[in-house]
C-alpha cells in the first residue's frame, strides 16, 4: 500500500496492485457503459449479478479513454462537468480525467436543467461528459464522446502535482449562491491520511458506495479506495431493498450512511454483514435513538462531521464514545486543529458557543472564481466553516446550528434563499422565510413562512404547480405557514429563527398545511 505522496507518481497504485480488485459492478452498470470497450468483457471475472475489474483493467480502460480525452483537448486543468449517476462510466471519466490533467467536476443530476445550466456557464467549461439522458440538454456545448474516431496513441501527460486540483465540488452557500470548492491532490491525501489513523484502510477494505460522486461523501471512498489498495462496490441503485440484498451477498467491510438510510435500516431491523467493521455516518443530524438501535443491531456506528471544504470528516466520534457522548461530534482527527470563535475572533474557552474553525492539510485554498466568500472563510489561517458549536471539559466538539440557516434533508444541503427567491416570484407573496424544522425521515424538512401583499390567504395549489415548475422536488417546501409579518431586526433582516419558534407555537396548536 503507497501511503505517501500516491499522488506525486501516476497510478502507480494501479501497477502494483495490477490484479488485485479494484471495482465490483453491478452487470446492468457495465453493460450500458459507453466508455468501456465491452469486447473486453471475457477477461473480466463475473461472480452472480457483479463483474469484478482488477486494478490493471482499470487502468488499460483508462489509459485507452484517456488517450482519446486529451486528442479532444481535455487536458492541462480544464474544468469538464460531468452529467452522469453514480455509474461505471462516471469513474471511469474521473480516473481518464485524472490521467490527462484535466478536472472532473461531478454535477448533480437532479438539479433543474437551468440549474446545470448556470453551473456549467459558470465554470465557463468547453466540453461536457454525460449520459444519453443529457445528451440534448447544451447543444451548444461540446460533448465528449468515446465513439468519436479521436488518435488514441497520445502520451498520458498529469505528474499529480500536489498543488494541482483533483475535482471541483459544488456546495451550497448560505448566501444562495452557489460555492465551487476546488479540492487539490494534496487536500484528498492528506484527508486520506487523516481518516487512515482512525481505521487503518488496507487492501482487504472493500467500500460500499451508495452516496452520490459529486457530494464529497461518495467521491471520499473512491479516494480512500485506491489509496489503501481497496475495492469499491457499486450497486445497480440506492435503494434501501439492495442494500439489505448487497449486504449478505458482497460483505463490505466499509459504509458511508446519511441519517435518512439509517432510519431504514432501524425501521426494518436489518443487521450488517459481520464483515463490516465501520459505518461512517455523516449528511446531518442523527437522532441518538436512532443511533442507539442501529448499535444494538450490531452497526459500528461512527459519527462524523466534514464538509466539502475540508475534502471530508475531521471529526470523530467512536462507538466507544458513543455510549458516553451520545450529543458530540466527536474529537478532531491527527493534524486536524479546531478552535472556536466569537464574533470578534477572538478564541473561546470550554463550553462557550462559536463559530468553528479549521486549520488542516486537508482545507481548501479558495473558491472557484469567488474572492468574495473566500476572503469571508478564513481567519488566522483557520477555515471559519459558518457552524457554531463548542468543545466539552473533555476535549469532545459539539455542534449546535449546522451552517447557521443551511437545511440538511435527506443528505442533501439546501439553501433557504435559494428558495425564498422562486417563493417571491409567485404572485402575491410580499415575504418569504424558509428553515428546516427535524423530521424522522429525512433528517429535517423543509418549511415557508410567507407573507401576502393583500394579506389574503394564498392559494396553495396554485403555488405548488408554481413552484414544480421551478424547483426540483426535494428542494419544495413540505409545510406553509402563512403569517401577516415577520419578526425583523433593527436593521429590516428577516429574523429566521424567531419564524422557526412562531411555526413550532403555531404547529402544536393547529394542524398545519
Amino acid at each position: 500500500m503507497i501511503r505517501q505522496g500516491f499522488f506525486s507518481t501516476p497510478f502507480a497504485q494501479f501497477e502494483n496492485l495490477s490484479n488485485n480488485k479494484f471495482l465490483v459492478v453491478h452487470h446492468t452498470l457495465v453493460e450500458k457503459s459507453e466508455m468501456l470497450d465491452l469486447s473486453l468483457l471475457h477477461r473480466v471475472d463475473r461472480t452472480g449479478d457483479f463483474f469484478s475489474f482488477t486494478y490493471e483493467q482499470v487502468s488499460e480502460a483508462t489509459k485507452v479513454i484517456a488517450s482519446k480525452m486529451l486528442s479532444a483537448g481535455l487536458t492541462n486543468q480544464k474544468l469538464v462537468p460531468i452529467l452522469m449517476t453514480n455509474s461505471f462510466d462516471l469513474i471511469l471519466s474521473v480516473l481518464s480525467l485524472w490521467r490527462t490533467g484535466a478536472v472532473p467536476v461531478p454535477l448533480n443530476v437532479h438539479l433543474l436543467k437551468n440549474e446545470l445550466e448556470n453551473k456549467i456557464n459558470f465554470l465557463n467549461a468547453e466540453c461536457t461528459i454525460c449520459e444519453n439522458n443529457f445528451a440534448d440538454y447544451f447543444p451548444t456545448i461540446k460533448k465528449f464522446v468515446t465513439s468519436n474516431t479521436f488518435s488514441g496513441n497520445k502520451l498520458i501527460p498529469n505528474d499529480f502535482k500536489d498543488s494541482g486540483t483533483a475535482v471541483l465540488l459544488f456546495t451550497s452557500g448560505t448566501s444562495g449562491k452557489p460555492k465551487a470548492v476546488p479540492l487539490s491532490y494534496k487536500n484528498l491525501s492528506a484527508a486520506f491520511k487523516t481518516g487512515d489513523s482512525i481505521f487503518k484502510f488496507s487492501k482487504k477494505d472493500s467500500w460500499y458506495l451508495n452516496l452520490p460522486l459529486y457530494h464529497i461523501g461518495g467521491f471520499s471512498i473512491l479516494v480512500r479506495a485506491i489509496l489503501a489498495g481497496s475495492k469499491v462496490i457499486l450497486p445497480e441503485s440506492n435503494e434501501f431493498t439492495t442494500l439489505k440484498r448487497n449486504l449478505k451477498i458482497l460483505k463490505p467491510t466499509l459504509i458511508s450512511l446519511v441519517p435518512t438510510q439509517l432510519k431504514r435500516i432501524c425501521e426494518d431491523p436489518t443487521q450488517p454483514n459481520k464483515e463490516l467493521r465501520a459505518a461512517l455516518i455523516g449528511g446531518g443530524f442523527a437522532a441518538d435513538a436512532m443511533l442507539s438501535t442501529a448499535s444494538n443491531l450490531g452497526w459500528k456506528i461512527y459519527k462524523v462531521y466534514g464538509s466539502t471544504e475540508t475534502s471530508a470528516f475531521i471529526t470523530i466520534l467512536t462507538p466507544g464514545d458513543f455510549v458516553c457522548k451520545p450529543k458530540s461530534i466527536g474529537k478532531p482527527l491527527n493534524q486536524v486543529e479546531i478552535q472556536i470563535f466569537d464574533a470578534r475572533k477572538n478564541v473561546l474557552h470550554q463550553n462557550e458557543i462559536g463559530e468553528i474553525g479549521v486549520k488542516a492539510f486537508s482545507v481548501f485554498k479558495e473558491y472557484f472564481s469567488n474572492t468574495a466568500d473566500t476572503s469571508s472563510a478564513f481567519y488566522n489561517g483557520f477555515y471559519l466553516t459558518g457552524d457554531f458549536g463548542y468543545y466539552d471539559t473533555d476535549g469532545y466538539l459539539y455542534l449546535e446550528n449546522r451552517r447557521t440557516d443551511l437545511i440538511v434533508s435527506g443528505g442533501e444541503n439546501l439553501s433557504p434563499i435559494e428558495i425564498e427567491k422562486v417563493l417571491l416570484q409567485f404572485q402575491n407573496v410580499d415575504e418569504a422565510c424558509v428553515f428546516g424544522i427535524p423530521d424522522n425521515k429525512w433528517g429535517e424538512i423543509v418549511v415557508a413562512a410567507v407573507v401576502t401583499k393583500d394579506k389574503r390567504k394564498i392559494d396553495l395549489s396554485a403555488l405548488k404547480i408554481f413552484l414544480k415548475r421551478h424547483l426540483p422536488a426535494f428542494k419544495i417546501p413540505k409545510k406553509y405557514f402563512q403569517v401577516e409579518e415577520l419578526p425583523k431586526s433593527a436593521i429590516g433582516k428577516i429574523k429566521r429563527s424567531e419564524v422557526k419558534k412562531q411555526f413550532i407555537i403555531f404547529a402544536s396548536s393547529h394542524t398545519s398545511q
